[in-house]
């Protein structure tokens, strides 16, 4: 069954050979503000049968073993995340939903009118079910298509651009996606590689589908039933080592995620918000917020945020929420102007470990805003919130502290050598106050596997009998006397010595908080090679009083036959441009001398 939101009727047809018993009585519930309102999107639901519906909640639900999958489905058009967007859109049509650099803002009706637009295309050729990967640019394009997607019932399969081709083509060939939607300048090579040769290709900018125009601003895309255990997301992201690894986002977790974020921020429809975040961006337009993707080039460790700064003071910006990466350049900007941003009500940090030196500038440059820094992943956000000035506090700094965990959110802090079987020896194994151990998190916006990855589940992953899963952060750190999460280092960067595996945190952003020195990081080949300390300089130079405090915490710490290195620009992540890529740091490290 397909139902629009804007209907005060109740008429109902039940998909042929679609629910079974079960099934009717479940959606016999259906609320009456729904009704059937595009021919399309019916006969695409009659075609949807029992064996597709199996085929959706099995691949919606890797992480338990065959023969464990949801015994029953509820299917409705509440469930679908994409009814939230299109509510929140017909009670504000007017308002702007987005404003990109250069161009005039774009409103939600004139969104929702593209979304009904892509959707009537879609349902031509693609059945609730189908799995589509976007490749576009954050835009109108981008956001109306994700819109149109969800809410016919379909997948959105996001993938990072910067893992690479090869990574990029394996991705897309596990998702097993029906189409690619992105430009002519990327689609144009499908004929030299064999692996997309079955798939449809489509071009938004050389196609006919790049001639289509909304018929009017009063359409809106109707609303496909779905279970709430459908995959509505699935983003495919490698860090810097390691194969691709599909991360799912179900209908559930997407609404659980919205309301955990809500349920903090508090944010107001109207709200002008920076973020060129997809999955943010599409949590605030949910709230009726307006936002504005910042107009920089992070690739560019020349580009300066002079366009954003601009972009902040004409549209009023009162809130961003960003990776270090941007906000240094932000902070950097403004003190060389010489000025401050007063109108920011609120900036949320993630996506990395946050220095204090970053929240004291940013804290100066945005004299009025809450300043906060936000700890989550791709697999579970958020999971807990700090204000910079409750983390300004603390020094000297046993590592990063991230703040108390969300109420939406259960942790648990476990040895790290401990071998968990199941979700219900978590609680058992947990560590008390101030033992450091490996970070574990559980809560109805927490994803519970990977797609077609049953290794890279079980690895990550710990399930209980109730449904829910604990996922495996691979962070390591402490719950304090005041309930607060430290941060101490990722299980798999650890360095060893004197006999023991060490985190690297607590040391790292005590040397981060020495003048004259940008980042520190500790790394280490291997257990028999000595540890190596690499600092990047904040002004080129290192004064002399720093590195003598700096081998002073590296005697105390058991490092005192740690190598010093300089490193003119520590590389990060290309992703983000905020983690730092360790593996790099460790191949230039082969051809520079010693300090």
């Amino acid at each position: 069954m397909v139902y629009s939101v804007n209907s005060s009727n109740s008429d109902k047809t039940v998909a042929d050979n679609y629910l079974d018993k079960r099934d009717k009585k479940n959606n016999s519930s259906a609320p009456s503000s729904y009704k059937n309102v595009d021919k399309l999107a019916q006969q695409a639901n009659r075609q949807a049968n029992r064996r597709q519906q199996k085929q959706q909640l099995e691949n919606s639900d890797p992480g338990k073993a065959p023969g464990k999958q949801i015994k029953s489905a509820s299917i409705s058009a509440e469930n679908n995340v994409a009814r939230l967007l299109v509510e929140q859109a017909m009670r504000q049509p007017e308002s702007p939903a987005m404003i990109l650099p250069g161009q005039a803002p774009i409103k939600f009706g004139h969104l929702l009118a593209h979304a009904a637009m892509w959707q009537k295309e879609l349902l031509l050729s693609y059945k609730p079910g189908d799995r589509i990967v976007l490749l576009v640019l954050p835009g109108i394009e981008l956001y109306s298509l994700l819109l149109a997607i969800l809410a016919s019932g379909m997948s959105v399969v996001f993938i990072d651009p910067s893992m690479g081709k090869l990574k990029m083509l394996r991705a897309i060939k596990r998702s097993k996606a029906k189409a690619i939607i992105s430009y002519q300048r990327l689609l144009k090579y499908k004929i030299f590689v064999p692996d997309l040769w079955m798939i449809d290709c489509i071009s938004i900018d050389q196609s006919p589908w790049s001639k289509l125009t909304p018929a009017d601003d009063k359409q809106q895309p109707a609303i496909v039933p779905v279970a709430r255990e459908f995959s509505a997301l699935i983003s495919w992201t490698s860090g810097t080592t390691g194969n691709p690894k599909g991360a799912i986002r179900q209908h559930l977790h997407l609404q659980a995620q919205h309301m955990a974020l809500h349920n903090h921020w508090h944010e107001h429809p109207g709200e002008v918000v920076l973020s060129g975040m997809p999955v943010m961006a599409l949590h605030f337009m949910v709230c009726g917020c307006c936002t504005l993707p910042p107009d920089i080039d992070l690739s560019n460790p020349q580009a300066d945020a002079e366009k954003v700064v601009r972009q902040i003071r004409e549209h009023r910006v009162r809130r961003i929420i960003s990776f270090p990466a941007l906000l240094e350049r932000l902070a950097k900007t403004l003190e060389a102007q010489n000025t401050v941003i007063p109108g920011v009500a609120y900036i949320g940090i993630g996506g990395s470990p946050v220095s204090q030196k970053l929240c004291m500038r940013l804290e100066k440059v945005f004299p009025l805003a809450r300043v906060e820094v936000v700890y989550g992943s791709t697999e579970a956000e958020p999971i807990a919130f700090v204000t910079a000035s409750d983390w300004l506090s603390e020094f000297p700094s046993q590592g990063y502290l991230v703040g108390r965990p969300v109420s939406e959110t259960l942790l648990a802090i476990v040895p790290t050598e401990t071998q968990l079987k199941s979700g219900e020896q978590v609680l058992q194994a947990s560590l008390g106050t101030n033992q450091l151990g490996e970070i574990l998190v559980c809560g109805r916006h927490v994803l519970n596997g990977y797609l077609n990855d049953v290794k890279a589940t079980a690895e990550n992953k710990l399930f209980c009998d109730n449904g829910f899963c604990w996922h495996k952060t691979g962070d390591t750190g402490y719950l304090d006397a005041r309930g607060r999460l430290w941060l101490t280092g990722r299980e798999k960067q650890r360095v060893f010595s004197d006999g023991r595996m060490v985190d690297v945190y607590p040391i790292e952003s005590e040397a981060e908080n020495l003048p004259g020195i940008a980042r520190a990081i500790l790394v280490q080949q291997s257990a028999r090679k000595y540890p190596l300390m690499v600092l990047e300089s904040e002004n080129k130079n290192i004064p002399q009083a720093s590195i003598s405090l700096l081998e002073q915490l590296l005697i105390r710490t058991g490092f005192a036959d740690a190598r010093v290195l300089v490193h003119p620009s520590i590389p990060m992540d290309s992703r983000h441009h905020s983690k730092v890529d360790r593996k790099a740091i460790l191949q230039w490290s082969k051809t520079h001398p010693k300090r």
